[in-house]
């Protein structure tokens, strides 16, 4: 045989070598038999394909096709010889019963892994049962908690809340980056205590409560704290908004605002004076910057004015040096202490 042929040969030879090695990358849930259905429990095939690829010299990739899949409470443990890609087409299944995965302080976990990448697909945890038990007045769980999360969605989509909490009791989100075209944490009815640190925020509409006082015997909020944060081209920082009557509307971009006149998108809105009282509202320590002029708004309604709010050390400019950064104050009592900038209105 020639030399050239022999080059020729040993080219098939290694071309066909990679393309079985790119195949052998690639491990389908399925092979490993899980069922797409949701009614048999797909646990350990996702263990098995995990192993495979996590153990595997080559990059690879886990494939789970369209189908809903029953996981119960998973680890995924590393570290990895190699890159990871997790292909969803399909639907991860909690189990009806929330209980079983409930005492965990998890569902699916990735502990000891790097350069992995989760692509696509939808999560449905399965929560009716939760509910339906939230509902019943029952002891049910509480505190959850939310960490080193990244939320990305584009910034002109419209309602698209990062994280929104509502009738809930002790949660606690912390190291977490949101980027969102609506509010990056929004805070509903009947949500206490509620822990937020350490918070990257923008784009975005800010961190929110509200909006309340949409239905007549809603819940209220309490004890909302939110500390060692960022907000970076958010339209809003801190957002209180609750609906009134009648309402003027407004379209801000202020750090510090507080809303007795909201009414979305002017259309609907009631003509009574709101029935939320806004009280013992604390801002400290807040120091940044402001796209508009208007950079503290407090605007609270004369039948149910906003009392004992304090503000302490505000240091807030304008992104645009010829202007100077203005408060505006109505129907609100309070106190100062340290540096106010803008100048209070209080």
């Amino acid at each position: 045989m020639s030399n050239f042929n022999r080059l020729v040969v040993s080219v098939l030879v290694a071309s066909f070598m990679c393309t079985t090695e790119a195949a052998a990358a690639t491990y389908n849930v399925i092979t490993f038999g899980a069922k797409p259905d949701a009614t048999m429990d797909a646990t350990q095939p996702f263990l098995h394909a995990w192993v495979s690829a996590c153990t595997s010299v080559q990059q690879s990739k886990i494939y789970v096709p369209k189908g809903r899949y029953l996981l119960k409470e998973v680890v995924f443990r590393g570290p990895c010889r190699n890159q990871i890609k997790v292909q969803i087409d399909g639907t991860l299944v909690a189990p009806s019963e929330y209980r079983d995965i409930g005492n965990s302080g998890y569902w699916i976990l990735f502990i000891h892994v790097n350069r992995i990448s989760i692509v696509s697909g939808t999560l449905d945890a399965n929560g009716a049962g939760f509910w339906a038990c939230r509902k019943s007045g029952k002891n049910c769980p509480v505190g959850a908690r939310v960490r080193n999360l990244r939320i990305v969605a584009p910034y002109l989509s419209p309602n698209t809340d990062g994280i929104h909490v509502q009738s809930s009791t002790g949660v606690t989100i912390t190291s977490s980056s949101i980027k969102t075209g609506d509010d990056c944490i929004s805070i509903g009815p009947g949500t206490r205590n509620l822990w937020m640190e350490k918070i990257q925020c923008g784009p975005g509409h800010g961190v929110s409560i509200g909006s309340l006082g949409r239905d007549f015997n809603e819940a209220g909020v309490e004890n909302v704290s939110l500390t060692h944060s960022v907000f970076s081209g958010s339209n809003n920082g801190l957002w209180v908004k609750t609906w009134a009557r009648p309402s003027n509307g407004f379209k801000v971009d202020n750090p510090i605002i507080i809303d007795q006149n909201y009414c979305l998108d002017n259309q609907g809105c009631p003509s009574q004076g709101s029935g939320i009282k806004i009280s013992s509202v604390s801002y400290e320590n807040i120091q940044g910057t402001s796209a508009t002029e208007m950079a503290m708004v407090f605007d609270c309604i004369p039948t149910n004015p906003c009392t004992d709010i304090t503000l302490r050390d505000i240091k807030i400019s304008s992104v645009n040096s010829r202007t100077k950064p203005k408060s505006y104050c109505k129907n609100i009592g309070g106190k100062t202490s340290g540096v106010i900038l803008p100048d209070n209105c209080l």
